[in-house]
């Protein structure tokens, strides 16, 4: 027994600070302990070694304990040990209510679009309802899925856990007949920790990007699928296309014979055009919204969210209302205008949120470029009319005008990306 070599043991325990600070000086230069609520310290690299990938390393030590490292560029640079979010997920009842009244609420919203005339035997069987459900909801439900799915692959990608998306039922009105106002995730998106800008970006890029895909797919096969002539019953709720659509539909069938397709559509275009719009809706560079994270991404935090930046982002949003009639009336841009202008002014001044660990980690250029040209491509395609849908009682409708407002709109949007993205 004598000869068993005895384990040195420090007379004094370590604090939970200590710890950190054994932990660090392990793979960084420790000048000061900064104190405070959160643990922060100073420190620099050490020599021939990238402080990105250092931070990224000592964050997969660092989550054994719950923690994670903020790094905050300065000279030197200053690192905080935050906790790592808990408790922030809700019970699994909530995805199936939201997504059982979201289902009562498109399902009343497809038999909406509908009810003004079907073909004979209808869309897929003779009842209206289950008409509503196989061409309307079902593809739009199918697609969130697809892009909730898409969102968790690209985001594990980069080891972030971030839950599913759940629909958000929204009323069946006249200006607003989609029968839902969104999706969001809960917790927030914003509220995980996100290790870069890179991460954030192409990840918030994922969702909207498959619904606008989903969107266009619907929408063309729904084009093709809608008969020549539909007995109607009542003036149609007629949709106005998004800009791809609308020009390719103008020069294969022609002004007449898209008119009248739009007034009596097949379920499925209008499904496509529902999953279009949210799509390009969340696109919008509003904080809290997809659009928003991918601007901190390509600007990083601090710039996107200086007072200059923010102004910009008013005075578009108070363009974009004028352009697309927000202010004439009550219409679908309205509460779209009043949600992006409520959440700028509260979180747009807002520092902490999205949580990026490395923000100062700048994206590549080839990041940036795909990023960039997907976003443009994104907004440009499925580019909304200034009234995507309307009741028709007048069949001469002014299809070459709308073309001419779509086209102006393509040089705000222009000139939107080459100042502000």
């Amino acid at each position: 027994m004598s000869d068993i070599e005895q384990l040195s043991a420090h007379p004094k325990s370590w604090n939970e600070n200590e710890l950190f600070e054994r932990i660090l000086v392990r793979y960084l230069h420790v000048l000061e302990d900064m104190g405070g609520k959160i643990p922060t310290y100073s420190v620099t690299s050490f020599e021939d070694e990238d402080i990105h990938e250092v931070i990224e390393t000592i964050n997969i030590h660092m989550s054994k304990h719950g923690r994670q490292l903020r790094l905050t560029p300065g000279d030197p640079w200053v690192i905080q040990i935050i906790r790592e979010p808990v408790n922030q997920w809700p019970r699994a009842s909530f995805p199936f209510v939201m997504y059982s009244l979201a289902l009562l609420t498109t399902l009343y919203a497809g038999e909406k679009w509908i009810s003004s005339g079907t073909p004979e035997g209808g869309w897929f069987v003779d009842n209206t309802t289950i008409d509503a459900l196989i061409g309307y909801t079902v593809p739009i439900f199918s697609s969130l899925i697809i892009a909730s799915f898409a969102q968790k692959f690209v985001a594990a990608k980069y080891g972030v856990n971030v839950p599913h998306l759940v629909p958000l039922p929204g009323p069946v009105f006249i200006w607003w007949p989609f029968g839902l106002f969104g999706f969001a995730s809960l917790p927030r998106s914003d509220t995980r920790l996100w290790p870069n800008r890179s991460a954030l970006g192409h990840t918030a890029l994922s969702a909207p990007l498959v619904l606008v895909i989903c969107g266009l797919i619907f929408t063309i096969c729904g084009i093709q699928l809608t008969p020549d002539y539909v007995t109607l019953i009542s003036a149609p709720l007629a949709l106005e296309l998004p800009l791809f659509l609308n020009i390719g539909g103008l020069s294969y069938l022609g002004v007449d014979e898209l008119v009248l397709k739009t007034s009596w559509a097949h379920p499925f275009t209008r499904a496509g055009s529902t999953l279009m719009f949210l799509g390009w809706i969340s696109l919008l560079p509003i904080p809290t919204f997809p659009g928003g994270r991918i601007l901190i991404s390509r600007m990083g935090m601090y710039e996107a969210r200086s007072g200059s930046s923010q102004t910009m982002l008013l005075m578009v949003i108070v363009l974009f209302g004028f352009l697309f009639g927000a202010f004439s009336g009550w219409n679908i841009w309205m509460p779209v205008v009043l949600i992006c202008a409520i959440n700028l002014l509260i979180h747009g001044s807002d520092p902490t949120l999205p949580l990026i660990l490395d923000d100062s980690k700048e994206l590549g250029d080839k990041e940036h470029r795909k990023i960039s040209l997907t976003l443009f491509l994104a907004f440009m395609f499925v580019l909304p009319a200034q009234i995507p849908f309307e009741s028709v009682d007048d069949w001469q409708l002014g299809a070459f005008v709308n073309i001419i407002y779509l086209f102006a709109l393509v040089i705000f949007v222009y000139i939107f990306f080459t100042r502000l993205l």
